[in-house]
């Protein structure tokens, strides 16, 4: 008797970088947020994944401010459908490995850390991806709780 094999979800870093200049790798309503906060810092990583076999490409973003009602009132923006978001580190350093993946259709999860905010969005490399495509939501939940490189 065979049953499924296991889901199987693993990352691999493209791109990783630091810095205070929040709303300069923003675009769209989150960039307006950002200039108008005292935001901190933002870290930002880009990783490929594998979801089941499957080629994904996730960009991850953790934006932190000097106290929990900014981090609340910047995820209700960022969490807007529509709302612009987060620059992907690797599309804006050339680091993937074949043409930048287009974060159009992404799967999107969110969750606050501490004073700061994790935005992630997972789409498939290469194809058309949709935002409830399970295998994309499983990606972007499993890069919740990942470590970025500093």
């Amino acid at each position: 008797m065979s049953s499924a094999p296991a889901p199987s979800l693993t990352f691999e870093v493209r791109a990783g970088s630091g810095d205070q200049r929040c709303a300069s790798h923003a675009f769209g309503d989150v960039q307006a947020s950002l200039q108008q906060t005292s935001c901190v810092g933002v870290q930002r990583a880009s990783y490929t994944a594998e979801v089941d076999g499957r080629a994904a490409a996730v960009t991850v973003a953790v934006v932190a401010f000097p106290d929990a009602a900014q981090a609340s009132h910047f995820k209700d923006v960022a969490d807007t459908p529509g709302s612009g978001g987060i620059i992907d580190v690797a599309t804006e350093t050339g680091k993937w490995p074949g043409p930048a993946p287009q974060f159009d259709g992404a799967a999107y999860t969110s969750k606050i850390e501490g004073n700061g905010v994790r935005l992630v969005q997972a789409v498939w490399l290469p194809g058309p991806s949709t935002s409830d495509d399970p295998g994309l939501a499983r990606a972007a939940k499993g890069a919740l709780d990942l470590v970025l490189p500093s």
